[in-house]
């Protein structure tokens, strides 16, 4: 694969590990990539005698803003983009169903990490839309 694909990939199986799926199957211009991961698994490793994991390893608190119904996502007046802050409350998407437009509001506070949709894609309930990182 040409070194381009490289970094989609890597970006690809660091979402697929961070969310505890073990089988990948990447498909995009004609080429392909599948991948089976070893489960995660966190043991206490602290060397001060602590049964707390390192905080590296559970890295920031975050987030998912989700999709509150099925239908087609739409940007709010202001697009989720990465680096914007968002708080709680605030309205971040439109959803379209059945012709009528669904404001979602976002319910943490943070900024946004990953946008993981595009004006008119299809959402499902529940789906992600974008991944915050929660303020403290």
């Amino acid at each position: 694969m040409p070194d381009s694909n490289n970094d989609a990939i890597r970006h690809a199986l660091e979402i697929a590990r961070s969310r505890g799926y073990t089988d990948v199957e990447i498909s995009a211009a004609g080429t392909s990539f599948q991948a089976t991961l070893s489960p995660i698994s966190f043991a206490p490793i602290r060397s001060d005698g602590g049964s707390a994991l390192i905080d590296e390893l559970t890295g920031p608190a975050t987030a998912d803003i989700t999709a509150t119904l099925v239908g087609y996502y739409q940007p709010a007046k202001t697009p989720l983009a990465l680096g914007q802050q968002i708080g709680k409350g605030e309205m971040v998407a439109v959803i379209t169903a059945l012709g009528l437009a669904n404001d979602v509001e976002s319910n943490v506070t943070g900024e946004v990490t990953e946008v993981f949709v595009k004006p008119g894609d299809s959402v499902q309930y529940g789906q992600s839309l974008a991944q915050v990182r929660l303020s403290e």
